[in-house]
């Protein structure tokens, strides 16, 4: 990753962002991962890469990366099973769980965005088996994608108002602009329609306990990481 990282991130133009949230430039510490840095920002506490590698270099990062092909390849494998029975299925489960809330309906619209693995994907048909599941600008190489994926892959954005339900996994954390994420998910659901979000937070245990020393705190699949404040906001 660090090698990846110096080759593939650090050789190419970044750009100066201020907080993800209000877009403040002042900060209350900075630190640096694998020679790229982490700000703090001031009013909300948002944890932030900046300067960061831009949205194409960033997509061509996960394509072209050998630590990412590694953990797709080898990782992913070898996990697989505890991974889909602890977190993936049990997440489906609450998303399956919201919808039956609010709609008698059986079959949705559900869009996931910027999917790092296939693992939901490929597990909502046993929990969603009569509804349709998109993929929007997954950072997936093409080639595992049409192997694995039987379902629609949108490299743009959606139809707008087209969704029952969009997924944001962890997508903030590691999205360029997550502001312009939100307004997408957001542009993508039919009226009374779900977001469905996880993600790391700055003000979350481990973060508050290891500080700069957390693994969640790994560049470039952390671009973002909010405070709970900055998340509201």
């Amino acid at each position: 990753l660090s090698s990846d990282v110096a080759e593939l991130i650090l050789n190419r133009p970044l750009v100066d962002v201020g907080c993800p949230v209000s877009g403040e430039l002042s900060r209350r510490e900075t630190f640096e991962k694998l020679g790229l840095r982490f700000n703090k920002s001031q009013k909300y506490g948002n944890v932030y890469i900046s300067p960061r590698p831009t949205s194409e270099d960033l997509r061509a990062f996960y394509f072209e990366s050998r630590a990412r092909a590694f953990w797709l390849n080898e990782v992913w494998n070898e996990t697989r099973d505890q991974r889909i029975s602890k977190v993936i299925v049990p997440q489906l489960e609450w998303i399956r769980d919201g919808l039956a809330e609010h709609c008698s309906q059986k079959m949705f619209s559900i869009a996931e965005f910027g999917a790092n693995h296939l693992g939901y994907a490929l597990s909502a048909s046993a929990i969603f088996p009569e509804s349709c599941y998109s993929l929007v600008e997954p950072l997936i190489p093409k080639t595992m994608l049409h192997e694995g994926f039987a379902g629609e892959i949108s490299v743009d954005q959606l139809t707008p108002a087209s969704q029952d339900a969009v997924l944001l996994f962890e997508t903030l954390d590691r999205a360029y602009d997550p502001k312009k994420t939100i307004y997408e998910a957001k542009a993508a659901l039919k009226d009374g329609g779900l977001c469905f979000l996880t993600c790391l937070l700055s003000t979350g245990f481990e973060a508050q306990v290891l500080g700069e020393e957390s693994d969640i705190f790994i560049p470039p699949e952390r671009m973002n990481i909010f405070s709970y404040e900055g998340l509201l906001a």
